[in-house]
């Protein structure tokens, strides 16, 4: 077994960041149907005073889905990420502008971080399917692809800063 990954602590931080947020959401799949509204009823109060408690709670629980997923293509990105980026500092400006985040070490990262986020995402809602007064639905994927693609995309950008930043100093 390789375990040279672990040789970079930023690339296992992520990692491990990733496999903690994967087991919550399994956790938080896991629980029958009353044990998840109990969950995201707690938050009602906060909508409640503008909105119905159907509409307040539809609202939480698409929420937690599109934040945690979030969370999870933002920390998946950081364990694709390549730890050295190419060196583009002998181009002109005009070039080194065409050389925008796809062209730039950021493609295969992520293109591989978004299919785990998805694959994921289809596994959890067919896990849903084997709990109780739960289901899965392909609109919650969806959901859970457009959060995990929001954290992908931040965290590329905020990479690119660092980046930029760094080649600057």
């Amino acid at each position: 077994m390789n375990l040279s990954f672990f040789k970079n602590p930023r690339k296992a931080a992520w990692l491990i960041l990733s496999i903690f947020l994967m087991g919550l959401i399994f956790f938080f799949s896991s629980q029958n149907g009353s044990d998840s509204s109990g969950l995201s009823g707690r938050f009602l109060f906060l909508l409640t005073s503008f909105l119905s408690e159907q509409q307040a709670s539809f609202l939480i629980r698409k929420a937690a889905h599109f934040s945690i997923y979030f969370c999870l293509g933002f920390s998946i990105n950081g364990v694709f990420l390549p730890v050295n980026f190419p060196d583009h500092s002998n181009l002109s400006d005009a070039d080194q502008n065409k050389c925008g985040i796809l062209q730039n070490g950021f493609q295969k990262p992520f293109l591989l971080s978004l299919a785990v986020v998805f694959l994921y995402a289809c596994s959890d809602e067919w896990h849903q399917t084997f709990t109780d007064q739960r289901s899965g639905q392909f609109s919650d994927v969806l959901l859970d692809t457009c959060g995990g693609l929001c954290g992908i995309l931040l965290h590329s950008i905020l990479s690119i800063s660092s980046l930029k930043n760094t080649k600057s100093s």
